[in-house]
């Protein structure tokens, strides 16, 4: 189904840059009533171990390595959404990434399940894996626990609240981020 949801996506996109297009080339400015982002599809991340990342990102986060590309230099995940939705690629050392205040990516969001059952099976995956369990938070909409990758990137591996239709109804925007007890 989500493949279907993309085709129509891509559909819509295409019509509209191509209304986009005919508009300019008439001279009159595009007008644009759809959003040309669909979808956030592809994260890519640079690693100092692209072996020690890879082992994290697929045995310990859960997403399935479909290739390694450039001579071996970085590698592919894709849980079949899309061609690939993670991108890693090998730097060697080099400084980062920034923590605390400051501009620029907070962490990188994962739905790894549909009900707490699974972000506990999640955690005592990291647990026996040894990843330290930064946060443990009830987002109302979501239920989530963060950690940190082999470089230091935060990710969020969240859970939806199945009570809650964020579709319909924005309420849980104002909702306090609350403690979780799993």
């Amino acid at each position: 189904q989500s493949g279907q949801v993309t085709e129509i996506g891509l559909s819509l996109y295409l019509d509209m840059l191509e209304h986009a297009v005919q508009a300019l080339k008439a001279g009159r400015e595009p007008v644009l009533d759809q959003p040309l982002a669909a979808a956030t599809e592809v994260f890519v991340l640079y690693v100092r171990d692209l072996r020690r990342s890879v082992q994290f990102y697929r045995d310990v986060v859960g997403l399935p390595l479909i290739g390694e590309i450039f001579d071996g230099g970085a590698a592919m995940f894709s849980s079949g959404h899309t061609h690939h939705e993670l991108l890693l690629i090998e730097v060697g050392d080099a400084p980062g990434p920034l923590h605390g205040r400051r501009i620029g990516l907070y962490h990188i969001g994962w739905k790894i399940g549909e009900s707490l059952d699974e972000l506990r099976a999640m955690r005592t995956l990291l647990e026996k894996a040894g990843v330290p369990i930064d946060g443990v938070s009830d987002h109302t909409v979501s239920q989530s626990l963060y950690v940190r990758d082999p470089d230091g990137n935060e990710l969020e591996l969240f859970v939806d609240d199945p009570k809650v239709d964020w579709r319909k109804s924005k309420a849980w925007m104002e909702a306090p981020v609350k403690p979780l007890r799993l």
